[in-house]
């Protein structure tokens, strides 16, 4: 938590820093709060890859997801094989509502979303006109997960890009509404 504190005050100050990449690494409640800090004010960081990290606790995700709903430079995440946790998947997925930069998202390997995650994810991909590329392969969906973010890819109109290889939903209906996408 320390050295994100540091790296927190890093992108505050630095007009240099572009990729942060800290993947697994154990990042604690207040080392995801003081990175979130740092994010809300940094106006050069383009790419972060958070992929793998573990520990971060639903707090952590919260202050992460409020800095991702104002940040407007950072233009990729990657949050692969992240445990969210109980609630930590909806923040972030419902920040992408308000985010006006990200253009690229990775949930690949997300387990731990769950309904509400999803769902949050589904509305945002809706309202979200920027975001151009998310990858969910090897993702878990419960029962009509997948195609409730299926559905939504209808509405739009911004992604180019959806890998979603190797997800255990693999229901007809699901196919069929992002066929209808």
């Amino acid at each position: 938590d320390e050295g994100c504190k540091a790296l927190g005050g890093l992108l505050n100050s630095s007009q240099e820093l572009k990729h942060i990449r800290l993947s697994s690494v154990r990042i604690g409640d207040e080392g995801s709060k003081n990175l979130a800090e740092g994010l809300k004010s940094s106006n050069s960081l383009k790419s972060m890859e958070l992929s793998g990290c573990a520990a971060t606790g639903v707090e952590g995700w919260k202050a992460l997801a409020e800095s991702l709903a104002i940040n407007c430079v950072l233009t990729s995440i990657k949050l692969k094989g992240c445990d969210f946790g109980n609630g930590g998947f909806a923040a972030v997925a419902a920040s992408l509502a308000a985010n006006c930069a990200l253009t690229s998202i990775d949930f690949a390997g997300c387990e731990t979303a769950g309904a509400e995650g999803w769902k949050a994810l589904a509305e945002s991909l809706t309202i979200n006109c920027v975001l151009t590329s998310i990858d969910l392969s090897e993702s878990r969906f419960g029962n009509g997960d997948f195609a409730a973010v299926a559905a939504s890819l209808a509405a739009n109109r911004a992604l180019t890009s959806i890998d979603i290889g190797g997800c255990e939903e693999t229901s007809v209906e699901s196919w069929r509404a992002l066929a209808a996408s």
